[in-house]
């Protein structure tokens, strides 16, 4: 699915990260604490799975060069997440508009 439709299978993951990630408020007790675990372990294995597609891209004869250009884009939003930099670059965009107004 990767090669193929990445956007249909790493939007979905990301979207579950955010939503969960979200809910992991309070303590590491919270009880979303172990489904946001087991996302992020996905979330990790799948963003390896497309570091290979896009390091051998000869070897994946069904990747289009449209698909790649998706991977290429995908691979940084998962990473950012994974790193925390969406979560720098949305505090960064809330200070720039407080400072605007």
């Amino acid at each position: 699915e990767l090669e193929l439709a990445p956007q249909s299978t790493v939007q979905p993951l990301l979207a579950l990260l955010r939503k969960v990630g979200g809910l992991c408020k309070g303590t590491s007790r919270s009880r979303f604490v172990a489904a946001f675990l087991l996302l992020v372990r996905i979330a990790v294995r799948v963003h390896a799975f497309i570091r290979y597609i896009l390091s051998k891209p000869d070897a994946h004869p069904h990747a289009s060069a449209e698909a790649l250009g998706e991977l290429r884009e995908l691979q940084h939003k998962l990473s950012d997440f994974l790193t925390g930099s969406e979560e720098e670059e949305k505090e960064e965009g809330t200070e720039q508009k407080e400072e605007e107004e």
